[in-house]
């Protein structure tokens, strides 16, 4: 659903992903709308909607067939999402272009991650050509790692 914020009420409703597991959401900056959850084999995916007709899919990719929910972080300025799961050791990186997402690539450590946070763009250093920058929350050790 989309609600209008001035009035509370619903403005559009389409269907979501066909699993009741969580599935979060992104804003994309041309106006798509990026989702991460799960597909009805209870697969993690990612699908693109286009908010003018949400009742039909754009694009779904199949990520993975964890268990852990996803969580995505979207660079507005290079159309990156970076998914990270929950208890995962990976952060695949996917490129949104047109209507289409497109699996690039993906950061692999030994250690699960709890949670990330994404550095903002005024503190990353251009001088090393440095475009994002996530911290991960390690459970285990209790602390904050920087992912170069």
């Amino acid at each position: 659903r989309i609600f209008d914020t001035h009035t509370g009420a619903v403005a559009m409703e389409g269907p979501g992903h066909q699993n009741m597991k969580v599935s979060r959401l992104k804003m994309l900056k041309n106006g798509k709308i990026f989702t991460a959850g799960f597909s009805s084999m209870s697969s993690r995916c990612v699908r693109l909607y286009d908010p003018r007709n949400l009742g039909s899919l754009l694009t779904e990719e199949a990520v993975d067939n964890a268990t852990g929910s996803l969580f995505p972080y979207y660079d507005p300025d290079l159309n990156l999402i970076f998914l990270a799961g929950k208890g995962d050791s990976t952060i695949k990186f996917f490129e949104v272009e047109g209507d289409g997402v497109h699996y690039l690539n993906q950061y692999m450590s030994g250690e699960a991650q709890r949670g990330l946070g994404m550095m903002p763009k005024r503190g990353l250093d251009s001088n090393i050509n440095e475009i994002a920058r996530a911290y991960k929350l390690n459970v285990a050790k209790k602390l904050v790692n920087v992912i170069p």
